[in-house]
């Protein structure tokens, strides 16, 4: 299967402006005017979850996703500060719920993490102008990663302490690792994880 670069484009209204782009391409078959409910099962939901175009034009003005989902991708990206073999863990030394993602090119070309508490988000890149080797174990994790601890630091230092919000429709269940079920009653094993309420493993 050959990977698709570009998924689906969307303007503020739901309309398609570009779709199905696969990794090589430069241009893809023009998507027209199409509303995502043309391509669904009539459901009003599209195949990737977002919802249906009412549902987005519902959205208050300069929020571009529904809450859920941004808690969700959110939840995703704390794991990688949280878990103890997460590549941003360093982050931790904050003492505040911060979220992000390290980031490494070839060859540790290029070194960054992108980060955010509730109310600051910053980016941090550390390479050359040109192509140029940074040096052995050189990842974003490393040499990125301390950059951005430093400046949200300083950043935070007189901030309030705010936590993420849970959305009212995300349940936390425990999942069984080796089967991606719902762990049973009892078990030790399980691990916590959320999903939109009505979505749960069973």
């Amino acid at each position: 299967m050959q990977p698709r670069f570009v998924y689906r484009v969307l303007d503020q209204d739901g309309s398609v402006l570009l779709q199905d782009l696969r990794l090589g391409q430069t241009s893809a078959p023009e998507a027209g005017a199409a509303s995502v409910e043309a391509e669904g099962d009539g459901s009003g939901e599209d195949e990737l979850g977002f919802g249906s175009e009412a549902d987005r034009e519902a959205l208050p003005p300069g929020q571009l996703i529904a809450k859920t989902h941004a808690y969700l991708a959110t939840d995703l990206l704390r794991g990688v500060v949280n878990h103890p073999r997460g590549t941003g863990r360093k982050a931790r030394a904050l003492g505040r719920p911060v979220a992000g993602k390290t980031g490494t090119t070839n060859d540790q070309g290029d070194a960054w993490f992108i980060g955010f508490s509730p109310d600051v988000v910053t980016g941090v890149w550390v390479g050359y102008d040109e192509k140029r080797v940074l040096g052995r174990g050189e990842t974003g994790g490393r040499a990125a990663l301390p950059i951005w601890i430093d400046f949200m630091q300083s950043a935070l230092t007189d901030a309030p302490q705010q936590y993420f919000d849970l959305p009212d429709n995300v349940s936390k269940v425990h999942i069984d690792p080796d089967t991606g079920k719902r762990a049973g009653d009892g078990s030790t094993s399980g691990v916590p994880a959320l999903f939109i309420k009505g979505t749960e493993p069973r």
